[in-house]
């Protein structure tokens, strides 16, 4: 709006004078296609630091684990989509210029602020309460954390005692042993 609305800088970049107004479609097409573009990042840095958890660091630890396997990623493509949008803002139509401006914004925002700083930094004060599920929502992720564990040991081929089915390696109904058919 700043940049559009009231022409800070539109004359100087695009020798556009203020419009004075944005399209009534602008804003809320920003926030729809930023907010759909955002949850793509976050569930790859969650993604991350949930399996370091999981797999026994502290949350801190996984903190800095997953955002060190997933910083290039996220980088990488809101650098991407902000030099798309950029080229976007070249074109010919005001709106479209107001619509590529806000994604370029955001999306910069939105990887820089928001994912590579307030997520870790929030996270790690609320420390162990990242975890906390109500007992309902957790019994279903207790059984999915168990079945993904059953797989992952029946690939590797750990012995726990139990028989691992054709469908925890994802192959069928027959059943096999952790060291072979049976």
């Amino acid at each position: 709006m700043l940049v559009w609305q009231d022409g800070h800088g539109s004359q100087a970049i695009w020798g556009i004078p203020a419009t004075g107004a944005i399209t009534d479609f602008v804003p809320l097409m920003v926030f729809a296609f930023l907010f759909g573009l955002s949850m793509d990042y976050e569930v790859f840095l969650l993604s991350r630091i949930r399996e370091a958890y999981n797999a026994g660091s502290h949350t801190n630890d996984a903190i800095t684990e997953g955002l060190g396997r997933t910083g290039r990623l996220i980088t990488s493509a809101a650098l991407i989509l902000f030099l798309a949008f950029a080229a976007l803002a070249a074109g010919p139509q005001t709106d479209i210029k107001v619509f590529a401006t806000g994604l370029g914004a955001g999306i910069l925002m939105d990887a820089t602020v928001v994912r590579a700083l307030l997520v870790p930094a929030l996270m790690s004060m609320f420390g162990r309460w990242n975890w906390w599920l109500p007992g309902w929502l957790a019994m279903g992720a207790d059984r999915h954390d168990q079945r993904s564990t059953r797989r992952r040991h029946c690939r590797e081929g750990y012995p726990h005692g139990r028989q691992c089915r054709q469908r925890d390696m994802g192959k069928g109904p027959a059943t096999i042993h952790a060291g072979g058919l049976l």
